[in-house]
């Protein structure tokens, strides 16, 4: 468990704000819209760069996104890194993300 926790504190330099902020920016979409889940694309992909750039749990990032469960917030976590397998433009976009939420 130890491990755990250190990789959290290690992620901890990202808050939830400064992230979605840079993630509207690169997406050229609306603040609200993205954490009010409008579009699933979207969200999906927020979801999956939140849990690579920080230490959030999945009940914090459901909180950003507006009562999304753990459960939930897993689920859209799974299926988007599995459609990354499939899809390099989608991969292309979300390493475009990255790299800039990470700069």
């Amino acid at each position: 468990m130890e491990g755990i926790t250190a990789r959290r504190a290690l992620k901890g330099n990202y808050n939830e704000e400064e992230i979605i902020d840079q993630i509207c920016s690169v997406m050229e979409v609306d603040k609200a819209d993205l954490i009010q889940s409008k579009n699933k694309a979207q969200s999906d992909t927020s979801i999956y760069v939140i849990k690579k750039c920080t230490g959030f749990t999945n009940k914090e990032i459901g909180g950003v996104f507006r009562g999304i469960s753990s459960a939930g917030v897993a689920k859209a976590h799974q299926r988007f890194t599995e459609k990354l397998k499939g899809d390099k433009k989608i991969k292309k976009k979300t390493e475009r993300i990255l790299s800039i939420v990470r700069a």
